[in-house]
């Protein structure tokens, strides 16, 4: 008989099923590891807000209203290191990753500012966790698997049972702040924009992705 889970509640970003699958087949090609980050609980955290015995049920209301008003948009990720050991197996970025760094400061000021205070991390280290306790070790480069963070979702954790449920998300809109004025919006709202794509660039992602996000017009 299984002892009940540990629940433990997070924010973070989550891939579209087809770059899941691309993540996938990377933690897949590593070789045996004990326990691995099935494709569908593959996401970037950004920021771990309460552990706990008993469900939280709580938390949702809390993260709601601290969000209602906070402005956050969606930024372009480009993983471009698998790193093997350490017990774990994980996506790096590289370079600054600036834009990724004050969305993920943004965030957390804002939580704090309405008196929830994450636990974790000390440090922001963008990475996408792909299994724990790989017998090999080693890094090297890949990609880059460019990604657009455009959805933020609240996770109920139930550790050791390998379960993750969604208890919200949100839409992040892509904005130039000189030309539009887009606050935090829920996926039940009416879309924000959505980056198009530069000339040149190919991204590894979802094309889909930008069929089912509107545009809207910047304000004259």
């Amino acid at each position: 008989m299984l002892d009940d889970p540990f629940y433990r509640y997070f924010l973070a970003w989550i891939p579209s099923p087809h770059l899941c699958g691309v993540m996938g087949r990377i933690r897949d090609s590593i070789g045996p590891m004990p326990t691995y980050v099935s494709d569908w609980r593959l996401h970037m955290t950004l920021a771990v807000l309460a552990q706990s015995r008993k469900p939280d049920p709580a938390i949702l209301g809390e993260v709601t209203e601290a969000l209602r008003d906070h402005r956050l948009f969606a930024c372009t990720i480009a993983l471009q290191r698998l790193a093997v050991g350490s017990g774990s197996a994980v996506l790096l970025t590289a370079g600054r990753q600036d834009e990724v760094r004050a969305q993920q400061a943004s965030l957390m000021q804002c939580l704090v500012g309405h008196r929830i205070v994450p636990t974790h991390p000390r440090k922001f280290t963008p990475h996408v966790t792909l299994g724990y306790g790989p017998q090999t070790s080693g890094s090297r480069a890949i990609g880059p698997i460019l990604w657009l963070a455009d959805q933020l979702v609240l996770i109920e954790s139930w550790v050791g049972r390998t379960v993750h449920r969604v208890l919200a998300r949100w839409a992040l809109p892509h904005a130039e702040p000189r030309q539009y004025s887009i606050g935090f919006a829920s996926l039940d709202a009416k879309p924000g924009l959505v980056r198009p794509r530069r000339r040149g660039e190919r991204l590894v992602g979802n094309p889909d992705r930008e069929e089912c996000l509107a545009r809207s017009k910047p304000r004259a």
